[in-house]
């Protein structure tokens, strides 16, 4: 399979490993030193195989399966930013926790 338009002059996939499975690390192809993620192939009970992809390396990390190929999961690792979580004390976040403006507190001097 062709790696996807336009990914290959931004990615390079290194061999690498876990304590669970061996896979690539997806890393930028210009700064070898930023790594996207891991990405590895998984057999699943009926024989097929998906490709799964993981933030990092870590046998803890948050898993993503179901990409048809090992550029499909490094594209998603490429294109996305992983979220942080954030807890708010500000009226901001009494928004994003949908109280009514009656029920929030007052916003905090600056």
């Amino acid at each position: 399979m062709s790696v996807l338009p336009g990914l290959a002059k931004h990615v390079d996939f290194l061999p690498a490993a876990n304590d669970y499975t061996s896979g690539f690390l997806v890393v930028r192809r210009v700064a070898p030193d930023t790594v996207y993620g891991y990405v590895w192939e998984h057999t699943l009970m009926d024989g097929t195989t998906t490709w799964v992809a993981q933030p990092d390396k870590a046998n803890d990390a948050s898993r993503i399966p179901g990409f048809r190929s090992k550029e499909w999961a490094a594209d998603f690792l490429y294109e996305r930013e992983w979220p942080t979580f954030v807890l708010r004390e500000d009226a901001a976040a009494e928004v994003l926790h949908g109280r009514p403006e009656a029920e929030r507190p007052p916003p905090a001097p600056s």
